[in-house]
C-alpha cells in the first residue's frame, strides 16, 4: 500500500505567494558548470515520449508554468489546471499561448473536456485522493505522463507530499492500463507513459 504521510486536511500551499516562480528558477539552476540539477533533468526525462507529438494536452497541477512552457516549445496546444490562483497567475504572465483554469482537478474534471494527452508530473504526490488521475484517463484520447517522486529512494518526504509511492503502488492504481516506465536519470524519481486504451497497443 501507499504511504500517506499526513492527514489530508484541505491543504494549501503557499509556496507561490513566498517564492514566486520557484520551478522556473530550479530549472534554470542547470548550467554548464552545474549540469546535475535534479529538477531540470526530471522534467525534461518525463517529457520525452512528447517530443514529436502534436494536439492538446493537459498540464495537470501546472503551477507556475514551467512545464506547460516547455510543451508549448514542442508545438502542442496546452491547457493547464492548477488551484493555486497566484501559480496560476504567474503561468499567465510568464506563458501567455495556453488556457488556464485555477480549480482543484477534483472539480474540472467535471468539465469532461478531452486532450490527446495529460500530464500529471510531481502531483500526484500532493492530492487527496490520486484515484481522481486514473479518472481522468477517461478523458485522454492517446497517452498521460505520470511522474512522482521514488519513495524507496527518498531520505525524507517531503512536508508538501500527502502519499508517497513506489513504482508498484502506481502500477496497481493504473491496473488495466498498458503502461511503459520512462527512463529516468535521477533515481529519487519515476515516471510512466499510461495509455488510454484499456489493455490494448498504442
Amino acid at each position: 500500500m501507499n504511504r500517506i504521510i499526513k492527514e489530508y486536511k484541505g491543504l494549501k500551499y503557499r509556496k507561490y505567494e513566498s517564492q514566486g516562480a520557484l520551478h522556473w528558477s530550479l530549472y534554470s539552476k542547470s548550467t554548464k558548470e552545474k549540469p546535475e540539477s535534479s529538477y531540470k533533468m526530471m522534467v525534461d526525462d518525463s517529457i520525452v515520449p512528447l517530443k514529436d507529438c502534436k494536439g492538446t494536452i493537459l498540464d495537470i497541477g501546472c503551477g507556475d508554468g514551467l512545464i506547460a512552457s516547455l510543451l508549448l516549445r514542442i508545438g502542442l496546444k496546452v491547457t493547464g489546471v492548477d488551484d493555486n490562483q497566484t501559480g496560476i497567475d504567474i503561468t499567465n504572465m510568464l506563458t501567455r499561448r495556453m488556457r488556464t483554469y485555477c480549480e482543484p482537478i477534483e472539480r474540472f474534471i467535471n468539465r469532461r473536456q478531452r486532450y490527446d494527452y495529460m500530464v500529471c508530473i510531481d502531483v500526484i504526490e500532493h492530492l487527496k485522493d490520486p484515484k481522481i488521475i486514473v479518472d481522468m484517463m477517461q478523458y485522454v484520447d492517446d497517452f498521460m505522463i505520470v511522474t512522482t517522486d521514488h519513495d524507496g529512494k527518498l531520505t525524507k518526504a517531503s512536508s508538501e507530499h500527502v502519499t508517497q509511492f513506489i513504482p508498484e503502488e502506481i502500477e496497481e492504481l493504473f491496473k488495466g492500463y498498458k503502461m511503459e516506465r520512462i527512463p529516468m536519470r535521477v533515481p529519487y524519481f519515476f515516471s510512466y507513459k499510461i495509455y488510454a486504451k484499456r489493455g490494448k497497443e498504442s
